[in-house]
């Protein structure tokens, strides 16, 4: 495991992200219910690192939640095929409010495909500026989808090596601290 990065300095990082305190808590929130969410999946397919300075969760070979841009909101992907009949269904307001889909200029994460080069994901930012519960309700469901699906191993990649050796302790305790929960470690 690298950690490189103490609680001190997780909290400095995020900080810069997010300036608003209450953005900052809303991203911790939500990251700490999908790292609750996968651990009960599969204990040993995830990771909190550091890409540079951007704390994100990866999920078997998947960028999952990302704290690149919180001005925009968390960037997550979520699973294709329920986006897609959430769209033709019609999707609540406050989800299409507050959804912004990743492919402005960045394509190569507006999705992620399979081996067979399926499309299996849209990935995009999702506000946390005055979070619409029920908007968050339905990212966050089809959120969980994807993070089930990917540990299919017909449908997505197991983690890799490096991955799990720049799991950061360090981000995982800040969590912990700013939301006074229990937060799981990976199991390896």
């Amino acid at each position: 495991m690298a950690g490189a990065v103490s609680e001190r300095k997780a909290r400095a990082m995020l900080e810069r992200r997010a300036p608003d305190p209450i953005v900052l808590h809303t991203y911790l929130s939500v990251l700490a219910d999908a790292i609750v969410e996968i651990h009960r999946l599969e204990p040993s397919q995830w990771a909190v690192t550091l890409a540079g300075a951007v704390p994100r969760l990866m999920v078997g070979h998947y960028i999952t939640y990302s704290a690149f841009d919180l001005a925009r909101g968390v960037w997550l992907a979520l699973d294709q095929e329920s986006f897609r009949q959430l769209m033709a269904r019609g999707a609540p307001a406050g989800f299409l409010k507050a959804w912004k889909s990743d492919g402005a200029g960045r394509d190569e994460y507006a999705h992620y495909k399979d081996r067979e080069h399926r499309v299996i994901s849209t990935n995009g930012y999702f506000t946390l500026v005055s979070v619409d519960t029920a908007g968050w309700a339905v990212v966050e469901r089809l959120s969980f989808r994807f993070l089930a699906n990917v540990l299919d191993p017909y449908v997505g990649q197991g983690m890799q090596k490096k991955s799990r050796a720049h799991h950061e302790p360090g981000l995982l305790a800040l969590i912990r601290k700013e939301l006074r929960r229990e937060i799981p470690e990976p199991a390896y």
